[in-house]
């Protein structure tokens, strides 16, 4: 028989702490698993703590509390962990919020559901699942957006609908066999997408379950402009290889070859080269800076010696462009210095530029041959 601790982090919550514990008795109730709770109390001022002790004693619920200093949602609950482990309250752990927002009947769909997953996500986003209908449009977007800045800067997986859902479980013994939990880098509401980030990293399954979300009735969010703060920073140092990181890294590195191109055309203008000519030279540092700024898109040019068949065809191809390339715009620059008369110089730019694209063109005509061979 399962062993189940719905640990329950509470700070003012004196107005919905009976409700909860009545909600998590009566309807979480199974003869498949044994319960128990455990609030952890960050020292609520409005005396909830004592409130959902002298409850439990009266209804002869199995209520263990845990008090500490208040300092974020993820370090109460690993406040949490740590107490359920040392007690030995139980080797399953369902998490969720003491505000009602969670339902305690969709409890036992939870525990079944670890059969066949390592973490179940209660979400409000998969079919099914349900956000308050009177939500104000900025609350819609604002969850919106957090699922967004998880996936697009912080890289979490898109498999996971609600990666910031409070309410989930998992078996305890998984945090001592895998390192899941950043326990030094997050405080706040972002634990849970961190939480997530882990279990999807050390290659554990994550399953949904389809929950009805309920807003608060009594009592106020919890969520400060130093959750936020802590939310963006947290996923955007949560992975390298990030959808924002390469977008940002891809734009500076663009910037930095059009910068590059404006450079030089602005030194090749101050030495009286012509316009063609210019343009030229400029267009050419622009690739020289191309290819160095993406050198790993073109470390396989480097491999040419374990290349076989079409990869070896189109790699020659690739090393003859480039020599062509090199090649031509070295002719045209000692040409245009070795001639003195301007009509001969503009003469053979014009004529270089007309062979550029001659040699573009077979060049490209033989690639199709060697590539397709047609």
């Amino acid at each position: 028989m399962r062993n189940v601790c719905i640990v329950l982090p509470t700070y003012n919550e004196a107005d919905n702490i009976v409700t909860a514990l009545d909600a998590i008795f009566t309807k979480a109730k199974s003869s498949a698993y044994s319960l128990r709770v455990l609030v952890v109390d960050d020292k609520s001022p409005d005396g909830t703590a004592d409130i959902a002790k002298q409850h439990a004693q009266v209804n002869d619920y199995d209520v263990r509390i845990v008090s500490g200093n208040k300092a974020g949602l993820g370090k109460a609950y690993l406040r949490g962990f740590d107490f359920v482990r040392k007690h030995n309250l139980g080797d399953t752990v369902v998490m969720m919020d003491a505000d009602l927002s969670h339902d305690a009947a969709e409890i036992p769909g939870f525990i079944e559901q670890l059969s066949e997953a390592d973490l179940v996500i209660g979400s409000r986003y998969v079919i099914g699942g349900m956000i308050p209908g009177e939500w104000p449009v900025l609350r819609v977007v604002n969850s919106r957006v957090a699922r967004f800045v998880s996936r697009y800067i912080g890289g979490l997986s898109t498999s996971v609908s609600d990666p910031a859902a409070g309410f989930r479980s998992f078996e305890l013994d998984i945090l001592d066999k895998h390192s899941i939990l950043e326990t030094g880098k997050t405080s706040g509401y972002v634990f849970m997408v961190g939480m997530t980030n882990g279990f999807d990293k050390s290659g554990l399954t994550i399953s949904e379950l389809p929950i009805k979300f309920r807003d608060r009735t009594h009592g106020e969010s919890k969520i400060g402009i130093s959750d936020i703060i802590e939310y963006f920073v947290y996923c955007y140092g949560m992975g390298d290889e990030t959808p924002f990181k390469k977008t940002t890294v891809s734009a500076m590195e663009w910037a930095v070859v059009g910068l590059l191109y404006l450079i030089t055309q602005n030194i090749v203008r101050g030495a009286n080269i012509g316009s063609m000519l210019g343009l030229f030279i400029s267009a050419q540092v622009a690739i020289i800076a191309l290819l160095a700024l993406k050198h790993k898109k073109f470390e396989w040019l480097s491999q040419l010696k374990y290349a076989s068949g079409r990869a070896m065809r189109v790699r020659r191809a690739i090393k003859e462009l480039l020599y062509f390339d090199v090649s031509l715009t070295a002719s045209v620059l000692v040409l245009s210095y070795m001639l003195s008369s301007g009509y001969v110089i503009e003469f053979s730019r014009v004529v270089a530029l007309y062979s550029l694209m001659a040699v573009a063109i077979l060049a490209y005509q033989r690639l199709h041959r060697m590539v397709f061979n047609v």
